[in-house]
């Protein structure tokens, strides 16, 4: 009977650690961590992913990914994937982008960028690790171009840094006088024209001037025969590029290659008054003192051509003798000159004319004598 308790003690003992080592059995599990494409295998008694990080030495950060989710339950066979964040700076077609990935080769930062473009021009290759430093590399995307060579035109998509680096794709040979336009250094950009010309003589730049337009606007607050400049005109500017070839010994102008407009010209605007004008009851004053007798004519024909609607160009100086209003206004006149008939403007100028002789018109004023 005294051999019972010592079997109990031992049937005690048995149980304790087989179930002790059915506890350790259950709770050890067997995963798969892989940090950046490289894996290992590991046995844990973590109960989440971030446990399991925590035991690992695994350190991530917002930039980071972990899948599952660092709360995530870990069971045995459970695979953890981490990938660590790269700041990668990348040039697309000049433009600057800084961004975080976590791809690890450049041809995944491509992906993740959504840059799927097989033709793309990359400065690297595709297949450069990214590490955890980041990287630099510029994307020229394919663009399309217009070729024109002598006239025969066909598209190209290009990725080329430069025309010249374009054409030499295109197959197209360049003798030492062509002429590319534009420049071989330039960059061509999408919808762009590239033209190329077989050139037999010489290339020539003029600049030629480019006249304005004159736009008249109706304005009823105006009465009928007012005018008034409310833009000033101004002409442009553009570059002509022309072929020349010898012709007895002189260059002549063969053909004109390119014109460009380098600036343009502005349109000149006139309000032209409609309203009806009110009938004037008091006549032109008539003239007087030394005025009489002297060629008023000869000295409008040279100040406006003998055109009694005649405005400057700088829209300061109005009909036959061109007054400024200013003047005008001084011997009696209203509104503006071309308002008036010639016999007033003339009346108007005599006027001046006893006051200061022919100080007001130093260009034309000795007209008046001839």
């Amino acid at each position: 009977m005294r051999g019972l308790p010592r079997l109990a003690l031992q049937g005690a003992v048995v149980a304790a650690l087989v179930g002790g080592a059915t506890v350790f059995i259950t709770t050890d599990k067997a995963l798969s961590v892989t940090v950046d494409g490289k894996s290992r295998n590991i046995h844990t008694f973590a109960s989440t992913v971030g446990d399991v990080l925590d035991e690992e030495g695994i350190t991530v950060g917002p930039r980071d990914v972990v899948a599952p989710a660092l709360d995530a339950k870990v069971t045995d066979g459970t695979q953890i994937a981490v990938r660590y964040g790269r700041l990668v700076s990348i040039n697309v077609d000049g433009q600057e982008r800084t961004v975080w990935v976590t791809a690890l080769n450049v041809q995944e930062a491509l992906d993740q960028l959504g840059i799927r473009d097989g033709e793309a021009f990359v400065s690297v290759s595709r297949s450069v690790p990214i590490g955890r430093a980041g990287l630099e590399f510029d994307v020229r995307l394919p663009r399309s171009v217009m070729l024109t060579v002598e006239g025969k035109s066909h598209t190209i998509e290009t990725a080329a840094s430069t025309v010249a680096q374009a054409l030499d794709e295109a197959g197209v040979s360049l003798g030492e006088n062509d002429f590319v336009y534009p420049s071989l250094k330039s960059k061509p950009a999408d919808g762009d024209r590239i033209r190329v010309f077989r050139i037999t003589g010489k290339v020539a730049t003029r600049t030629e001037s480019i006249a304005h337009r004159t736009k008249e606007v109706a304005d009823a607050s105006m009465y009928e025969g007012e005018r008034k400049v409310t833009q000033s005109g101004h002409n442009g500017a553009r570059k002509a590029i022309y072929e020349l070839v010898r012709e007895n010994g002189t260059w002549v102008v063969e053909r004109r290659l390119v014109l460009v407009a380098t600036t343009k010209a502005v349109t000149q605007i006139v309000r032209v008054g409609t309203k009806n004008r009110p009938a004037s009851s008091e006549p032109p004053p008539p003239p007087s003192g030394s005025s009489g007798g002297l060629n008023w004519a000869a000295l409008a024909e040279c100040e406006s051509g003998g055109n009694p609607n005649a405005v400057s160009p700088n829209g300061l100086y109005f009909g036959l003798y061109q007054f400024s209003i200013s003047t005008w206004q001084s011997v009696g006149g209203s509104g503006v000159p071309t308002d008036a008939s010639s016999a007033e403007q003339t009346r108007r100028a005599q006027i001046l004319y006893d006051r200061a002789g022919d100080s007001p018109w130093p260009v034309c004023g000795s007209r008046l004598y001839s």
